[in-house]
């Protein structure tokens, strides 16, 4: 049973790579298209979202972050309001 828990992680931390760099491509794509300012934050946010998702799948799984990385996703939990951030 302990392989299946280690492939669904495994699926989920993909899933999770692959919503941050979609949504990552996504904002890249408005900026140079020049979409309006409102799209361009709102896509900014799902960036930060997926990657504040991301990282907190990979912890969970057993990552142990880099201090800068720990310093970051604080920061982007403060930027998105997330329950449990610092103030």
């Amino acid at each position: 049973m302990a392989s299946f828990a280690v492939e669904d992680h495994a699926d989920a931390d993909a899933a999770a790579g692959e919503r941050w760099r979609n949504a990552l491509a996504n904002l890249e794509y408005a900026e140079r298209h020049t979409a309006s300012s409102l799209e361009v934050e709102r896509l900014a946010n799902d960036v930060i979202e997926a990657r504040v998702s991301m990282f907190q799948m990979g912890v969970q799984g057993g990552w142990a972050l880099p201090a800068f990385l720990q310093i970051a996703l604080a920061r982007d939990r403060e930027l998105l309001d997330i329950p449990g951030s610092r103030h």
